[in-house]
């Protein structure tokens, strides 16, 4: 790039980045007027902040006593390139250029857009820049907010990044020359240094990608296993052309998988998945704008991960708000409709395809488990055709299990797709408008119709998981056909693979949590319209009806948590864990509300189990919302 003619800010040296402070500059004193910055951000600090960002701290407007001031006459307003180095200007404690006036900062804009072409998305750095009498450095990011607390557009706390890894500078644009993702690569591994990772980085980030495919992927197959691979394999090579996307891919990967591991499969996992979530909001904060002009399903993926991290550390709103720009992202590439797809390639066909269904469902979990609107719901479905699912891609996809005839391949995409039918049955019922059922001046027939409709709609969702394979089915071993039954002394059935074990940890509490809200819908739609008020309201006991619906919900879910193991319940994400305690605050609600149910019944018994498997799983997300 050519050196321009006009005068421009000079290039930041990008091994280095100057702070002040107030040891490196002994005898200074602490100026007592806000500088131009300062009152850029409409603050009137004694320029500690400019001190410790690294900023040149500066102002033109002389200390003055109080009382009349004498009269200064105008200046003209242009002034020659030349005669602007005759202007009087403080000290330059740090060599850096002396600002140009204000009449040289338009013709600069050009270059000055350039240097901060990430953070041009946001209107108000861009209004900010074209009135700045002090222009901020390319290396000085935007403080106005903490790292982990991010809008939609991300703009991470640097500061927070730097005092991880000290003397490391992120080049801002990654479509200028530069060191590529070698600063990040280097601060990644003095963070992971910090969080106590011994081992060398590079294996340790290839064990977090294989622990990802063995214990994620099963409910999240997402990510194309070729490309993090080919991205490890140079990084081990010293080379570091990677482009930003790739390597926010990796990272988000690494800081989701350590973040949900139990602590007995990685040591000192949860500080290196904060140093893999903050590596990779850096990452994607270098390409965010162009990322969203021009999306693809990492866009999505990405933002997904990082949401996951977000939601096992408690940070909620966090999660949800970037959860929302992942449904905005799919709703701009339009990846409900079946036509979009026909403009893609293949791989990106069938990746896309996935990353739109875990929105999907993860969209109707949200709503049910943290209060939220439903975004992506049957209705983008209406005047399109809808998006299919997607076909295996091969031995990334296929796991072998043991049955009686032999070892034999199974694709994962069976329980990924029983999923998405699972949830698109619960949301027809959650859906519904129960007062269609109630008989209003004399249309008995509309309301039989509209029984007829809630019946299939019931029967289609407890039979959705009843074509599942033995291995993801409620009773494992257990093959309801004439020509497969057998005793369980008889059979001797292997141990499923870790994969399926995961899915069907995540479909059967899943099914069970969807049950249980709309048995309990429905009986309460039930008690209003024939009662004609609520139960709350009056303190009516339960039907024993519902009450023997509740429990076997119950009895079914101990079951599948018996069955299972806290490490599988866990890999499935806060999700997981949040289902299983809304089925007991049901259960001890229902409690509450009978008091006369006998003291040997099943369900005063699950009232101190509930409370102790939740223990056991140690929920962040519980916790806070306990709190």
């Amino acid at each position: 790039m050519s050196t321009p003619s006009r005068e421009v800010l000079p290039e930041q040296n990008l091994t280095s980045a100057p702070v002040l402070s107030r040891s490196a500059r002994p005898g200074a004193k602490r100026m007592t007027l806000s500088c131009e910055n300062c009152q850029r951000r409409k603050t009137r600090p004694a320029c500690a902040n400019c001190e410790s960002l690294g900023l040149q701290c500066s102002t033109r407007k002389p200390k003055r006593k109080r009382g009349r001031h004498a009269k200064v006459p105008e200046t003209a307003p242009t002034e020659s390139l030349e005669g602007s180095e005759h202007i009087t200007s403080p000290p330059n404690v740090l060599g850096i250029a002396h600002t140009p006036s204000r009449n040289h900062i338009d013709d600069g804009m050009d270059d000055i857009t350039g240097v901060y072409a990430t953070h041009s998305h946001e209107r108000s750095e861009v209004e900010g820049i074209e009135h700045l009498d002090v222009p901020v450095p390319s290396s000085v990011p935007n403080h106005s907010q903490p790292f982990d607390q991010v809008l939609p557009n991300p703009q991470p706390d640097w500061s927070v990044w730097d005092s991880i890894t000290p003397g490391a500078v992120i080049h801002h644009s990654p479509f200028s020359p530069g060191p590529g993702i070698k600063p990040l690569f280097e601060a990644l591994s003095h963070g992971l240094m910090t969080a106590g990772i011994l081992e060398e980085h590079l294996e340790y980030v290839a064990s977090c990608v294989d622990l990802f495919f063995q214990k994620i992927y099963p409910t999240y197959p997402v990510v194309y296993r070729p490309i993090l691979a080919e991205a490890i394999d140079q990084l081990a090579h010293s080379v570091y052309d990677l482009d930003h996307k790739t390597f926010a891919l990796l990272t988000a990967t690494c800081s989701y998988t350590l973040a949900v591991l139990p602590t007995t499969t990685s040591v000192n996992s949860w500080p290196a998945a904060t140093v893999f979530y903050r590596s990779s909001r850096v990452a994607l904060a270098q390409y965010a704008e162009d990322d969203i002009e021009n999306p693809d399903h990492t866009s999505i993926v990405i933002r997904m991960f990082q949401s996951g991290w977000a939601h096992v550390a408690g940070k909620r709103k966090t999660s949800w708000n970037m959860l929302g720009e992942c449904i905005r992202l799919a709703q701009a590439m339009r990846l409900h409709d079946e036509s979009t797809y026909s403009r893609m390639s293949h791989l990106e066909g069938q990746m896309c395809r996935r990353a739109f269904w875990t929105l999907y469902t993860g969209d109707k979990s949200s709503a049910i488990l943290g209060g939220h609107p439903v975004c992506l719901g049957e209705k983008i479905f209406r005047d399109v055709v809808p998006v299919e699912y997607s076909v295996s891609l091969g031995d990334q996809d296929t796991v072998q299990i043991e049955t009686g005839e032999g070892t034999q391949d199974m694709s994962m995409l069976a329980g990924f797709d029983a999923n998405q039918d699972m949830w698109r049955a619960a949301e027809r019922l959650l859906d519904f408008d129960l007062s269609r059922l109630v008989s209003v001046n004399g249309k008995h027939e509309e309301a039989r119709r509209s029984q007829t409709l809630l019946d299939s709609y019931l029967s289609e969702f407890h039979a959705c998981l009843d074509d599942l394979p033995p291995c993801l089915s409620l009773y494992t071993g257990f093959t309801p056909t004439a020509s497969s039954f057998r005793f369980q002394a008889e059979t001797g059935s292997p141990q499923a693979p870790e994969a399926m074990a995961i899915q069907r940890t995540n479909l059967q509490v899943s099914h069970l949590c969807l049950k249980m809200l709309i048995t309990r819908r429905i009986h309460e739609s039930q008690s209003r319209s024939k009662n004609g008020w609520t139960q709350q309201e009056e303190g009516c006991e339960t039907s024993s009806f519902h009450i023997a619906e509740t429990l076997c919900i119950a009895r079914d879910l101990l079951y599948v948590v018996h069955t299972s193991s806290i490490e599988l319940i866990r890999l499935n994400g806060e999700a997981c864990v949040e289902k299983i305690r809304l089925i007991g605050a049901s259960l001890l609600e229902l409690i509450a509300k009978n008091p006369n149910i006998p003291a040997h019944s099943a369900l005063r018994r699950y009232q101190e189990l509930f409370p102790h498997i939740l223990a056991l799983l140690d929920s962040k997300a519980s916790e806070m919302t306990d709190g």
